[in-house]
């Protein structure tokens, strides 16, 4: 792609100014010759168009603006710099508005925006200093009102001319602009209105003969702007300007311009006709204006196509890559013509292709003509590698740009096709899967899942009974001072209550299937007499009371007789049901009470309204976590994690620590340790007591494959929680059930005890 650059708009604009005085006077002047040379024996009469005149203020629709001299314009600030910008005005002792410094400004919401606004009816001329500095988007209301204004440049850098941008610039004529940067793109409503129509001719500056024209300024639909005189010049050649009649049936713009061609010869003379300057369509005007053959009073013409000029080339300018030249040529005869030498374009040698970013690359143009540069740029175009699993969660492959070498590595997710669920052992079934794009495979470990095969309404009253029994110890309670007799009592309670599911499933698994409701009157006693332990402690103590007695004489004394006071402490621990089946079950009844809780017996329904519900039914999987590659290349984290990862989903069970029983926390972290195929074998400790076998790590110098602590989990000093962190704030551990969990909550933040690290075996 070939780009313009102005780099000096001075020149120009002194250029287009000169030439515009030049076409006022002897271009205007040497084309009345030119028609008067064939007026008197042209069969066609040929009439000027009147010149409008300037409608006199009291006859327009429309007020005139008024200039108005005013006390203040002396005191008025003539410089200074546009509010949020570091873009500097100053209007000059020649009324000029120079525009200076550099970078952008936000856009004039209306006319009083304008720093100059109080100057404004003073400024005759507009000049940008350097606009290669200044990234102003938008023009709008930048000189609205400015009825003195004569002469505009408009920056190359700034794309929009926008709303009333000129509006009411009745002096206007000469605007000094470019199209070559293909920077302008758009105009806005009333850029160029004038309340009512000056007479006098807006010529504006353009690179005209540029190949890549788009030019809003040609297709700006000047209806309605009160302009009626138009011109566009070429400001690189001294072409005369030319009159833009319309648009083009060809290419749509605003730019079929009148001209006379010696080549449109016929029998009567040379025909005038309209040419699209951008697109150069052609369109013949038979029945309008003919230049006859033969010779007049102001000298004698040749027709080339009758008879033949010697040309001698006067004056030849160069054409360049980007700017059009020009050939005079004269003839002895007094005839003269100019031919004009298109644009080149670049020519351009390619360089290699090298890499620019992780996205692109490029390559250098060089052009053979002029030595501009440009460069290309394009995405990478890979070649890849083959798929190779990068850890549990990913593949990757390599990727190479054919065209620069630009080497990256691609990652994506395992796609995962799955074998049938065969079984494992008592406990569990399992199943393998394959990546279908890499190597990779794994196997899925998982609970069996039993249903409840008692009947329903059995179940129901099994609940319903044991609810009756936490009743009546509730009554208990709750009257015990109206049904004893002590002195004073204390009350140390725990809440009473349990959950459904634990009752049934441990119910199930100790019975070892279907059962009714007199078949576990004993079962049931049992686990109530294990969750709840009533204690009644009674304390006796000798007090004493003050009591009247009278001597042998009849008068009374007092003396302190003692008697038994009795305290009683009345303490209920709720051991929680859930912690009951490790003490009471043998290890196949504990299997079969984890698998039953792992699905709740298939029976969400059975008692919906039961926290357990939300914790195990339908999340066997225990939640998904994409471990980091990198993680998983530290040999030791890779295998902790592949045999954690079997045991996603199962429940939680107090004081479990095998597969077979399943897990408490941990249970589940000394077997993970110690099963795991590294070689620790610590056995079977508690949060606390894993904590003492290891050093302190900062949370900052966390990783992979550390231990997290926690605190005031439950009733227990020190440590009563442990889990496996996996990094990214990510740990895995026995809650309810075995899952991947954040530890930014509020919760486990609250209860953060510490890191620690295992020493290697």
């Amino acid at each position: 792609m070939t780009h313009f650059k102005a780099r000096n708009l001075t020149a120009l604009l002194l250029v287009l100014i000169l030439l515009v005085s030049m076409f006022s006077t002897t271009a205007l002047a040497a084309e009345d010759e030119y028609i008067t040379d064939f007026e008197a024996e042209s069969e066609i009469i040929i009439e000027e168009e009147p010149t409008e005149e300037l409608p006199e203020a009291e006859e327009s629709s429309e007020e005139v603006p008024e200039i108005e001299e005013s006390s203040e314009v002396s005191d008025a600030p003539t410089s200074g710099t546009i509010p949020g910008s570091n873009i500097q005005w100053e209007l000059t002792d020649d009324e000029m508005l120079l525009i200076s410094g550099s970078g952008g400004c936000a856009a004039f919401s209306s006319a009083a925006d304008q720093p100059w606004a109080a100057v404004r009816e003073q400024i005759t001329s507009v000049f940008f200093e350097d606009p290669s500095l200044l990234s102003i988007y938008d023009l709008a209301y930048w000189f609205d009102g400015c009825v003195l204004l004569t002469t505009a440049e408009i920056p190359y850098t700034t794309p929009v001319i926008g709303t009333r941008a000129f509006y009411g610039c009745v002096s206007l004529t000469t605007i000094m602009t470019y199209y070559g940067d293909s920077v302008l793109t758009e105009i806005g409503a009333d850029a160029f209105y004038l309340p009512y129509d000056s007479g006098s001719t807006l010529y504006i500056g353009y690179l005209i003969g540029y190949p890549e024209s788009t030019v809003p300024l040609h297709t700006y639909d000047w209806t309605g702007s009160n302009r009626s005189s138009l011109y566009f010049m070429d400001v690189y050649s001294t072409n005369a300007l030319t009159s833009v009649v319309g648009a083009c049936p060809s290419c749509g713009k605003q730019s079929l311009q009148e001209t006379y061609v010696a080549q449109s010869h016929t029998s009567r003379g040379h025909a005038e006709y309209y040419e699209c300057y951008l697109c150069h369509y052609t369109k013949y005007l038979g029945s309008y204006v003919y230049k006859n053959h033969g010779s007049g009073s102001y000298g004698s013409w040749t027709c080339p196509s009758c008879g033949s000029h010697s040309w001698v080339l006067d004056y030849e300018s160069d054409a360049t890559c980007t700017r059009n030249g020009y050939r005079e040529y004269s003839c002895d005869c007094g005839q003269s013509k100019r031919e004009t030498v298109y644009a080149t374009g670049h020519n351009y040698s390619y360089g290699s292709w090298e890499q620019y970013s992780s996205s692109q690359h490029r390559r250098e143009n060089y052009c053979r003509y002029c030595g501009a540069t440009d460069y290309d740029y394009a995405s990478h175009s890979y070649s890849y590698g083959s798929w190779s699993s990068a850890g549990s969660s990913q593949h990757s492959r390599s990727m190479t740009c054919r065209y620069c070498g630009y080497s990256d590595t691609q990652y994506a997710s395992h796609s995962l096709s799955y074998g049938s669920w065969s079984s494992y052992s008592d406990t569990q079934h399992r199943r393998t899967g394959s990546c279908t794009t890499c190597s990779y495979s794994t196997t899925d470990y998982g609970a069996h899942t039993f249903s409840y095969p008692s009947e329903d309404s059995d179940m129901l009253a099994a609940e319903a009974q044991y609810c009756a029994m936490e009743a009546e110890l509730q009554s208990k309670l709750d009257t015990y001072e109206a049904t004893h007799d002590y002195d004073e009592y204390h009350f140390d309670l725990d809440e009473i209550g349990h959950d459904p599911y634990v009752l049934i499933s441990a119910l199930t698994a100790l019975k070892g299937g279907a059962w009714t409701l007199d078949e576990v009157q004993s079962e049931l006693q049992m686990l109530f007499d294990k969750q709840y332990i009533l204690t009644e402690t009674v304390e006796t103590e000798i007090r004493y009371r003050p009591e009247t007695r009278h001597d042998e004489d009849g008068d009374p004394y007092t003396v302190q007789v003692p008697y038994e006071y009795t305290i009683c402490t009345v303490t209920l621990e709720n051991f929680d049901l859930s912690h009951v089946p490790v003490y009471v079950m043998s290890e196949d009844q504990l299997a079969l009470y984890a698998s039953y809780m792992a699905t709740l017996g298939n029976r969400p329904d059975l008692f919906g309204d039961s926290d357990y519900v939300n914790r195990y039914y339908g999340n066997g999987s225990g939640g998904s976590y994409d471990i980091p590659p990198e993680a998983l290349e530290d040999e030791a984290f890779a295998a902790i994690i592949k045999e954690a990862e079997k045991y996603l989903g199962f429940p939680y069970v107090w004081g479990g620590s095998s597969p077979a029983t399943s897990f408490d926390c941990s249970g589940f972290v000394s077997y993970v340790y110690n099963n795991c195929g590294i070689g620790w074998s610590f056995g079977r400790l508690s949060a606390e007591g894993i904590r003492q076998i290891c050093s302190y790590v900062s949370p900052a110098d966390a990783k992979p494959g550390d231990l997290i602590f926690f605190e005031k989990t439950y009733n227990t000093t020190g440590a009563s929680h442990i889990g496996i962190y996996v990094g990214n704030h990510t740990m895995l551990h026995c809650g309810d059930p075995i899952q991947y969990t954040s530890i930014s909550s509020d919760y486990w933040q609250s209860h953060f005890l510490q890191f620690g690290r295992l020493a290697p075996p």
